[in-house]
């Protein structure tokens, strides 16, 4: 993927994301803030909603940053680190939701809930291992080029999936 679309999807993904939020904001006051009583489903929406906003800062400087010549890139390997547990925090966040619907639409079906919660493992466990298992960004060191570098170098394979949490 080309550095300028990469830019570009994080910028739509931002501006959806607070477009969506600014829309919202009203009745996410109105129906969960206001009510006396708080519960699981609470507790997950608003990690769903707000640890969204938190991944999507260092995926930004992850992209947009701009290094100096002499930068040995040593913030890319942390901030890649972030960016991948981080969608997949979110991912399992809203896996739980889903499965927590899906059990309650099957009627409390244990089958269902067994082979959704076996899903949610497997998908957790590969997760896991594109994290911290692969290599994600390469040892470089900038090279005075015709065109500026922007963002870290090899930009990890979770990268298009955060697009997901949207």
């Amino acid at each position: 993927m080309s550095l300028e679309t990469e830019a570009s999807i994080s910028v739509i993904q931002l501006a959806l994301l607070s477009y969506d939020y600014t829309l919202t904001f009203s009745r996410e006051i109105e129906l969960f803030w206001k009510r006396p009583r708080r519960s699981w489903p609470f507790v997950l929406f608003i990690a769903n909603r707000y640890l969204i906003i938190l991944s999507h800062v260092p995926s930004s400087i992850y992209t947009f940053w701009s290094p100096g010549v002499d930068s040995s890139y040593s913030w890319c390997s942390p901030l890649a680190l972030y960016d991948g547990i981080s969608i997949i925090v979110v991912q399992t966040i809203g896996a739980i939701i889903m499965t927590m619907r899906i059990y309650a639409l099957y009627e409390r079906n244990r089958c269902v809930l067994t082979i959704l919660v076996l899903l949610a493992v497997g998908a957790i466990a590969v997760g896991l291992w594109v994290v911290l298992l692969l290599p994600s960004v390469p040892t470089a060191v900038a090279v005075p080029t015709q065109e500026p570098q922007i963002g870290c170098p090899g930009k990890g394979a979770l990268s298009s999936v955060d697009t997901g949490t949207l």
